[in-house]
């Protein structure tokens, strides 16, 4: 008798470890499907796609900016953002007063202007004379002009740039001015600045 209780003891661990399978096959299907019902989710998920507001600032191929003038400009702190003086914005948009801005009014740029500087002719004999014209200078500029010899420094009188920029003056050298490079300074009283060269050889 104590034989046959001992074997049937013996028998549980072996129950209960059928039982753990069973429940573990019937459990795993489940599982499987819940993450696969979680992969087909991920897949459907739409990215959140993050949203800017666009520039009021746009530009053309010509050159010419476009601004949409905001609630509180006002035309000078406009102008020192893209570098163009005041009257040149208000010409150039038919505009006759600076405090007439209005928020959502669209103002035409003008690309800045790039100041050159030319002498013709380019090489000289000495007591000659060249042409000096300068363009891209602020209207109504006052401009000097410096030529520096190899051995002197000339500044003439300012000149005012006309309304489109420009300054065109000449310079005659002297009959005891010596051969070498020369080099024209232009400098205004509105930032420009800007030089060349001419060269003078000795005459034959």
């Amino acid at each position: 008798m104590r034989a046959q209780g001992t074997r049937s003891r013996q028998r549980h661990p072996t129950a209960i470890v059928v039982g753990l399978l069973a429940a573990f096959l019937i459990a795993t299907p489940v599982a499987l499907i819940g993450l696969s019902g979680d992969d087909k989710s991920s897949k459907n998920a739409k990215p959140v796609v993050a949203t800017t507001t666009l520039p009021t600032v746009t530009t053309t191929t010509l050159g010419v900016t476009r601004y949409t003038v905001q609630p509180g400009d006002v035309l000078v702190a406009i102008a020192e953002r893209f570098g163009i003086p005041v009257d040149v914005i208000l010409d150039f948009n038919d505009l006759v007063d600076a405090d007439t801005l209005v928020a959502g009014q669209v103002l035409k740029i003008p690309p800045p202007r790039v100041p050159v500087l030319v002498v013709r002719p380019a090489t000289i004999p000495v007591n000659g004379s060249v042409t000096i014209r300068l363009t891209g200078a602020q209207r109504g500029e006052q401009v000097t002009f410096e030529i520096d010899s190899p051995t002197t420094q000339f500044v003439g009188q300012s000149h005012h740039a006309t309304q489109g920029g420009k300054v065109i003056t000449s310079y005659q050298l002297a009959p005891d001015d010596v051969p070498g490079i020369y080099t024209v300074i232009a400098r205004g009283d509105q930032n420009t600045v800007v030089q060349t060269t001419f060269v003078v050889e000795t005459t034959t």
